[in-house]
């Protein structure tokens, strides 16, 4: 009995880490749509959404950093359950040291966690305060506030959605970033 259930999480985890290796994080972005530059320098990160319930295949994770200038760079982004069903799972890029401007995250520097609830329209910005992590064997435990380390495999960083302070997204925001997503797909 006990070697069985021991055999029973190898092949789970197997299974999750086999997904979460080939993930190529091709998903229908529906808020997340500004271009991420895909550098050779990336790190990963998985987890569940914690406080309100997520929706697979419709909700959004979008991760941030800094771009030095006062705003901030998209550097990865995950549908909902795209990966694996009730979780997200995202490529962070991070920064091409052969470019001029900053297009990903510096190594250690840390990332903006921002979760988009399709059904209202809203970013919610995940502070740190808000997060948890959940140990797995063979991943990478995720520092908090979370941070970027190239070629680094994290698991799980769960993230607490709390409801207020956050307004709803101005309708304009939305036809621009529909009409930016068809665009995308025409190319």
């Amino acid at each position: 009995m006990l070697i069985r259930i021991e055999i029973n999480q190898i092949v789970k985890y197997s299974f999750v880490m086999l997904v979460f290796s080939f993930s190529s994080n091709a998903q229908a972005f529906i808020h997340f749509t500004e271009d991420v530059y895909k550098s050779n320098s990336r790190c990963a990160y998985a987890g569940r959404i914690l406080g309100i319930e997520a929706v697979d295949n419709s909700d959004e994770i979008g991760v941030y950093v800094n771009d030095g200038n006062g705003g901030k760079i998209l550097i990865g982004a995950a549908v909902m359950g795209a990966t694996v069903p009730g979780m997200y799972y995202t490529n962070i890029y991070g920064n091409d040291s052969t470019t001029e401007i900053k297009d990903g995250a510096f190594d250690n520097e840390i990332l903006i966690f921002i979760f988009w609830d399709n059904s209202e329209n809203r970013e919610y910005t995940i502070e740190s305060s808000n997060m948890s992590f959940e140990s797995q064997k063979n991943l990478t435990q995720p520092s908090i506030p979370p941070t970027f380390s190239k070629q680094t495999t994290y698991g799980l960083l769960n993230l607490k959605v709390e409801k207020n302070n956050h307004p709803p997204i101005d309708d304009n925001e939305t036809l621009y970033q529909m009409i930016n997503l068809l665009l995308n797909m025409l190319k």
